[in-house]
């Protein structure tokens, strides 16, 4: 039984899932649990939450299974969902605070890095380690404005096209090219005095 549910499409899977089929939501929530999380964590911030978005996602799918239209593509639906949850969220939390404070305390810690620099010749990136480079990035996104960062996350770390993050989005392609251009910008702003001096 797994196996032959294991060499199913997603579409495939959902289609048995709307049929009643327990095992195939099981398949599913194997394949789309770990990018399901790792979107929500990029976009919330926070494992706890992230953790508890993604569960709400699948009961949401679940019980929403006969919604589902089988010409959609699967993934672009469960990360609508996850993604419409997740802003809940951050409506909920967000406006508590600016910027967390490990955003803050990193704000310091780069501009302590920039005032130990003893001339443009030295290169930041020589400097830094790729894992607090990674941290950097990772503060950099969320910086962005909402509909900039899940534009990135969505492109940037889940590979998904601009017409599927539309679909996700629900808005056209252009508009999320125009969001990504703009977050193209942004990031350049915030990373450049650390990561792109020549």
């Amino acid at each position: 039984m797994s196996g032959r549910h294991g060499n199913l499409t997603d579409e495939e899977l959902m289609t048995l899932c709307r049929e009643g089929d327990g095992r195939a939501l099981e398949v599913l929530f194997g394949r789309f649990q770990q990018p399901i999380y790792n979107f929500c964590l990029r976009f919330l911030r926070d494992p706890g939450r992230a953790e508890d978005v993604l569960q709400e996602t699948f009961l949401r799918l679940y019980s929403n299974r006969g919604n589902w239209e089988p010409e959609a593509r699967f993934a672009s639906w469960a990360f609508r969902i996850a993604r419409n949850l997740c802003v809940d969220e951050v409506r909920r939390y967000w406006n508590r605070q600016v910027f967390p404070e490990s955003q803050l305390a990193l704000e310091g810690e780069v501009a302590d890095f920039l005032d130990n620099q003893v001339g443009p010749a030295v290169d930041p990136r020589d400097s830094l380690d790729q894992e607090k480079i990674g941290r950097i990035i990772e503060e950099a996104v969320g910086r962005l404005s909402e509909e900039q960062r899940e534009v990135v996350i969505l492109s940037k770390y889940h590979g998904l096209s601009y017409p599927e993050i539309a679909e996700i989005l629900s808005v056209s392609p252009e508009s999320v090219k125009q969001r990504a251009y703009r977050a193209h910008l942004r990031l350049r702003e915030i990373l450049e005095p650390v990561l792109l001096r020549k």
